[in-house]
């Protein structure tokens, strides 16, 4: 794993495979921003396999998540539940404790290695959290989307499992970073065209805000 500080709020942690990274990080962001049977919950393995395995048995959740995203205070949170950790959770502990993040309003960022169209994914939450204006410019652009498409957009993150009080902030991210073959696996029966306007209205509010190098 390569930690990278990209500046005082901004821990990069990057990984060789999304299989380490996964196994790394997945507890704690189903803390942060899963659905509602793990968000803001203890770990219970039997709930997660049954949101994520399709009816045939398959698990596609350590194959599909590309990263990863948390603020300091809300590890913190997780880590003071007690839960025991793997050795992958350790090695995360472990360095986010001896870096020089920013304790108050630090955030945590985890990709694979050179991945940097997920970066950008996870420094759009940064921003959507870290500043009120990116926020409200963000969402005033993702609002300007028809009602009709922004809920059918919006029904397939949920259908990703993404607790309720992230969608928003998930469904700009996905859209500053916009990847069309990922498109098309999240939302197969939209056309990408049909929020163009909105794609590149939120990739250069995106550009103004972003001071890290990707």
């Amino acid at each position: 794993m390569k930690a990278t500080l990209l500046n005082p709020k901004v821990l990069h942690l990057e990984y060789d495979s999304k299989k380490d990274l996964n196994l790394a990080a997945f507890r704690i962001s189903e803390y942060t921003e899963g659905n509602a049977k793990a968000k803001d919950q203890a770990f219970n393995v039997h709930d997660f396999l049954d949101s994520y395995l399709d009816e045939e048995g398959n698990l596609k959740y350590f194959s599909w998540f590309d990263g990863h995203n948390f603020s300091y205070k809300q590890w913190k949170q997780w880590f003071n539940m007690g839960e025991a950790m793997s050795p992958r959770e350790q090695e995360l502990l472990q360095v986010i404790s001896e870096s020089e993040i920013d304790k108050e309003s630090g955030y945590i960022i985890i990709t694979t290695e050179g991945d940097a169209i997920t970066l950008r994914h996870e420094l759009s939450h940064f921003y959507y959290q870290d500043s009120s204006e990116y926020k409200r410019k963000a969402t005033e652009i993702l609002n300007s989307i028809p009602e009709s498409g922004l809920k059918v957009y919006q029904d397939h993150l949920r259908a990703l499992n993404y607790g309720e009080s992230v969608v928003p902030d998930e469904a700009i991210a996905y859209l500053v970073a916009f990847d069309v073959e990922e498109w098309a696996e999240i939302c197969p029966n939209i056309h990408a065209d049909a929020f163009k306007v909105q794609i590149d209205q939120l990739g250069k509010l995106f550009d103004q805000y972003n001071k890290i190098k990707e």
